[in-house]
């Protein structure tokens, strides 16, 4: 229809490290629309599959749902969900895992140039073939605010606080250049 867009996705990442080597191949159905002019909505679902040489293999559903709603010309919310699969990372424990998010946020648009966010992230995340334990969830709480120079380059600021089993009460502060083009 005119408000709505069906597409077909699909990505294959490879992972190369020091700590273990990897793939994951992910493909996916999904369609974007409109409900309102305020409210926009996305939603995607689909297979992946993963393999690692430490980690292991896992296989699964995977999916994606979000919804956007500029309550005003200055206000703009949203909510989503998804599952899939990442790669490890460095540490300790750089496992391939299987991540499920949940996420939701506000951005005040406070003059033309300038903003400020919060959002609240949840996330839970099982190593490649376990059943999972109650202490991988990890929230994030991120406050930030953007400033536009120009049209397209902006200065941003964030600081988010992590909650999880690994780091009590890690905060991580960021500085940037933003380019839109």
């Amino acid at each position: 229809t005119e408000k709505t867009r069906l597409f077909l996705t699909g990505y294959y990442s490879l992972q190369t490290s020091e700590f273990e080597d990897g793939t994951i191949g992910t493909v996916a159905v999904g369609a974007k629309g409109r409900f309102s002019d305020k409210t926009n909505w996305e939603a995607n679902i689909g297979g992946a599959a993963a393999d690692y040489e430490i980690s292991g293999k896992d296989q699964g559903v995977v999916g994606l749902l979000r919804v956007n709603w500029n309550t005003t010309d200055k206000l703009s919310a949203y909510i989503y969900g998804s599952s899939n699969f990442q790669p490890g990372s460095g540490g300790v424990d750089a496992r391939a895992r299987r991540v499920y998010r949940l996420g939701y946020g506000a951005t005040w648009r406070i003059v033309s140039r300038w903003s400020v966010r919060g959002e609240l992230l949840h996330d839970y995340n099982e190593v490649l073939g376990s059943t999972g334990d109650p202490d991988d969830l990890r929230n994030f709480v991120t406050v930030g605010t953007e400033y536009g120079l120009t049209q397209r380059l902006a200065l941003a600021a964030r600081i988010r606080y992590v909650m999880d089993k690994l780091e009590t009460g890690e905060m991580i502060t960021a500085l940037s250049a933003v380019y839109r083009y």
